[in-house]
């Protein structure tokens, strides 16, 4: 909340945020998934994009492209 409050004033901190694409069989959805599942959707009702992943490779592919990106637009 905070971070997104000092966005909406500053434009800063750029924030980014990646989660796993995984299957989830019903009989193992935790608290902890549910906490998530409702993070998801509440930053997606603020209209920030996340960035989803399958595995670590793409992880570290998609955290490179994001940041090449930053480092095109500070310059």
């Amino acid at each position: 909340e905070a971070a997104l409050t000092r966005f909406k004033a500053t434009g800063k901190p750029t924030m980014y945020t990646y989660f796993q694409d995984a299957a989830v069989s019903t009989g193992s959805i935790t608290p902890e998934i549910m906490s998530m599942l409702s993070f998801q959707q509440r930053i997606r009702e603020l209209g920030h994009k996340h960035t989803v992943y399958k595995d670590s490779h793409d992880l570290q592919f998609q955290f490179r492209a994001q940041l090449e990106k930053i480092l095109k637009t500070e310059k």
